[in-house]
Formats: C-alpha cells, sequence, structure tokens
C-alpha cells in the first residue's frame, strides 16, 4: 500500500474536513497539560500559562502534550516525557507519533510498535505500518496484508486483507478477494464480503457500492437504502441527511432513502449546525436547511466549516463570520481570518495575501481558494497565510469586537488560553489581553520538526 493510501485509510472520517483553507493547532491537549513548548539557547523546554518556565530546556526538539505526555527528542532519538519533565519513555526511537487511547505508535530499524504510557514496549516494532488505536483496536500492516492487535498487544486478526480500514461502531471494513465486508472487534466476520466498495458506519448506516450504484446499510446487513444512486465513495450521513449526485448535481438524502433536498447544487458538504453549505449555479455559496429552503439573504465566494458555531466566509478577497442562521455576525471586513479558537479568532486587517490565485466567478466549482504561502508557526505548527502590509493580525470575539488590536505579523489559534504571535523581533506566546508572556531571544530559530517525519 502506498503512503498515500495508507493516509487515506486512516484519514477517511475527515476526509470532507481536509480542504480547509487553515490549518489546525497541532496537539490541542496542549491546554491540559498547561505547558507550551519553547526554545532557548538552541534546546527546547516548556513554559506554564503564566509564561514561567516549567521543564528547562534541555532537548533536541519537542512537541505539545496529548494525554499527559510529550515527545522530546535527545541525541537523535525520541523518548516521551510527563507534566513534571521526567523521562517516562527513554529516547530510543527514530520516531513516534502523540499519544491515543493510552498509546503511542513507535518506529525502531523501520518498524512499527506502541509503548504505552508506563513506557512499556507492549508491540515491539515489528509491522511495517500501524494507525492509531480506535475503539480499542489498532491497524496493522504487515508484508502488505492488514490486520488488527489489541491494546493488550494482542493479535486479534492476523495481517490477511488486501485492504482495510479502522474501527467505527463496532466494525471495521475489509477487503477479501476485490470485495468488502465489514469484521467485528472479535475479528469475526460480521458482514461477509459482496460490495465492490463500503464505507465506514456513520450515524449507524454505512455506504456500500453495488454495480456502479450507491446506497446504505445498517450493522446487521440490511439494506437501508438500495443502491440506486449515483454519486462518490466517501459520502457518510451528518445530522441524519447524506449527499446523492444525479446529473453531475448534488443533493441531499434521508435515511429512509428519499430526496430530501434536490439535485441542484454544483458542489455540497455535509450538514453541520442544522445546515450545509451548497454551490448554487451562479458559483456561489449560500447555506440551506435540512428541507433545502436558503438560510439567510447573503451569499459568499466561499464558506468554511463551522467551528464553535460560527463559519468563515468570503467575498472576494475579504472575510468575515455567519452563524448558522446565516447572520453576519462578523463583518466581511478583513484580508484573512483563522477560525474560531476559545471565543477568539485571528483577522488581519488591511494588506494582501503574499500569493493570490482567485477563482473565476463563471466556473462551477470552488477550489477552496484563495491560495495562500503559508506561515508554519514553530509550536503548534499551524498554518498561518503569509501577508504583506496593512495593520497585521489581531483577535475578534464572536460579536465581531476587536479585542486585541492588529499589530501581529503572525498570530495563531487560542489553545489553553496562550496564542502563538509574533511581531518584529518579538516572538512567542501572548495572552487573551494580548501581551506577550513568553518571548523567544532575539536571533533564536524556531523551526520544530514533527516526531513521525
Amino acid at each position: 500500500m502506498t503512503r498515500a493510501a495508507r493516509q487515506s485509510v486512516r484519514l477517511l472520517p475527515a476526509l470532507l474536513a481536509a480542504l480547509a483553507l487553515s490549518g489546525v493547532v497541532y496537539g490541542d491537549d496542549t491546554g491540559g497539560a498547561g505547558l507550551w513548548p519553547m526554545r532557548e539557547q538552541g534546546r527546547f523546554g516548556y513554559i506554564d500559562r503564566s509564561g514561567k518556565v516549567a521543564i528547562r530546556p534541555r532537548f533536541e526538539k519537542a512537541t505539545v502534550f496529548h494525554e499527559g505526555l510529550a515527545a522530546v527528542e535527545g541525541d537523535g532519538k525520541w523518548g516521551f516525557i510527563d507534566a513534571a519533565g521526567r523521562m517516562a519513555v527513554p529516547p530510543q526511537f527514530e520516531a513516534v507519533a502523540p499519544f491515543s487511547q493510552g498509546m503511542a505508535r513507535v518506529r525502531r530499524d523501520g518498524k512499527w510498535g506502541f509503548v504505552d504510557n508506563l513506557g512499556r514496549l507492549i508491540v515491539p516494532p515489528r509491522f511495517d505500518w500501524i494507525a492509531d488505536p480506535s475503539e480499542g483496536l489498532a491497524l496493522v500492516e504487515e508484508g502488505g496484508r492488514y490486520g488488527y492487535i489489541g491494546h493488550d498487544g494482542t493479535l486479534i486478526v492476523p495481517p490477511r486483507f488486501a485492504e482495510a480500514g479502522v474501527f467505527r461502531e463496532g466494525l471495521a471494513r475489509v477487503q477479501v478477494g476485490g470485495l468488502w465486508g465489514f469484521l467485528d472487534r472479535t475479528g469475526k466476520m460480521a458482514l461477509e464480503p459482496r460490495y465492490t466498495y463500503a464505507g465506514h458506519f456513520h450515524e449507524g448506516l454505512a455506504q456500500v457500492e453495488t454495480n456502479g450504484k450507491y446506497g446504505y446499510i445498517e450493522k446487521s446487513g440490511r439494506v437501508a437504502i438500495k443502491p440506486a444512486f449515483d454519486g462518490s465513495r466517501f459520502q457518510q450521513f451528518s445530522e441524519g441527511l447524506a449527499i446523492f449526485t444525479a446529473d453531475g448535481k448534488y443533493g441531499y438524502i434521508d435515511k429512509a432513502g428519499r430526496v430530501a433536498v434536490l439535485p441542484r447544487y454544483w458542489l455540497a458538504w455535509p450538514f453541520q449546525e442544522g445546515v450545509a453549505r451548497v454551490q448554487t449555479d451562479d458559483a456561489r455559496w449560500v447555506l440551506i436547511d435540512p428541507a433545502g429552503n436558503r438560510v439567510g439573504r447573503e451569499s459568499f465566494d466561499n464558506i468554511q466549516d463551522f467551528h464553535e458555531g460560527l463559519a468563515r466566509v468570503r467575498i472576494s478577497t475579504t472575510y468575515g463570520f455567519v452563524d448558522p442562521k446565516g447572520r453576519l455576525v462578523v463583518p466581511v471586513d478583513f484580508s484573512a481570518a483563522l477560525p474560531f479558537s476559545e471565543g477568539l479568532a485571528a483577522v488581519h486587517v488591511g494588506g494582501l495575501h503574499r500569493r493570490l490565485m482567485m477563482e473565476a466567478r463563471v466556473r462551477p466549482f470552488d477550489p477552496a481558494s484563495p491560495e495562500f504561502f503559508y506561515l508554519n508557526l514553530p509550536f503548534s505548527r499551524e498554518k498561518v497565510p503569509d501577508m504583506s502590509g496593512g495593520k497585521g493580525w489581531g483577535y475578534v470575539d464572536r460579536r465581531g469586537r476587536m479585542v486585541i488590536p492588529p499589530g501581529f505579523d503572525a498570530a495563531g489559534s487560542f489553545v489553553g488560553g496562550l496564542a502563538e504571535a509574533r511581531r518584529g523581533d518579538r516572538r512567542g506566546f501572548i495572552d487573551r489581553s494580548g501581551k506577550f508572556v513568553w518571548e523567544t531571544r532575539a536571533g533564536e530559530e524556531e523551526s520544530q520538526a514533527s516526531p513521525d517525519d
């Protein structure tokens, strides 16, 4: 299996969200641990929310905390520390991944295994690839075949499938002889392979393909919606509705297979917060309700996912935010914006993207543009559009009030009460008042590599 194919297996539940314009903070557990990685005199350590050094800088590289542990590198090897700075898993691996459900993937000599949060090597590195645990089991690859292991490293299902997915709602999709079926968590074939394609279960239903048509089945195998629809793979039910296509246009069906919204849109996205974003014939984006009625009077060049109840919208080259009722609660006045996080959104006032490529309005699709040059913030690895000119980055609240004045050259999302920011030679973390609580020393190089590169 290629690396791209492996990623599709791991990321399938989130494929539709993957086109969002901005990145997300790497490690949303940071605020829970109350520690943020920082660099000083060429070494990484950690600060607390007040900016006080909690773990002295002594690591070559450091990442954020997940489930109480953070990956750190020393002498070219990765291990894990706890929130007191104690070495929970000594550096011994060439690559690691964050903890998930009490386990972390680790690589040594090109093979993958698992350690637990006590530092025990519960699965010695032996597999060609491992997915993060899902519902207590982890998908593994060995010799081009796929199987499953448990939390204690027990081999539940020996690698024997040509393709497979992670567990969702108690079942995992697997391919046998070119056809797809489903396993239960004991490794028993719950639904025999009979489908050309099968997706993950979500909201009790899984998409299946037969004879080039798509439908949905229940966990019992009963056909809930007969395969009779055109469309594409990876479509799941969201808030009781799923996307389908007819004659090249998108609409929605309910769980009984009835057409809830006629197929009349060039593009459509899953329902969130009771509404869905769709693109009309004039290449404009609007919100609709489950009956297909337009929500709000505004139309936009682009609408993104909802975060904390608000969705980022764009008109030409400026951004604002709408609520699920279609009300423009943050005016479209900003040259760039990140999604809301902890009640605040980073916005750029004035200026332009250093590279901007707008789609023509007559095109019947939205390539999730404009296309940016991005800055990777060093600690969170969050992607922020690289801007030129204007007043800089500031922060607005959910009512559109500018609560942290613009003036930052780069600004990330708030996590646990702190956000990364840069203003001239000053760079580090700011609090919700916009005050730097910790700054790097002048000239420090702040790049941070991923531990699973």
